[in-house]
């Protein structure tokens, strides 16, 4: 993963979340499953590469933020 990567990883877990809530609310029980573990999972990856989890964090845990030009 690319450090610039790391914001929109990071948000990813957020969106999941109100994936989870939509299907809930539709009772897909499958599909909470699978967004709960995509959410788990998305985490995880982030602790293991030392990123911080928080969605409004610009800077990672360890690394020095790399900002993409466009």
């Amino acid at each position: 993963m690319l450090p610039a990567e790391a914001p929109r990883l990071r948000a990813r877990p957020e969106v999941e979340q109100r994936l989870v809530q939509d299907a809930g609310e539709r009772g897909g029980t499958r599909e909470v499953e699978r967004h709960t573990a995509v959410a788990r999972r998305l985490t995880g990856l982030l602790t293991d590469l030392g990123e911080t989890t928080d969605p409004g964090d610009s800077n990672s845990s360890e690394r020095p933020s790399c900002r993409a030009t466009d």
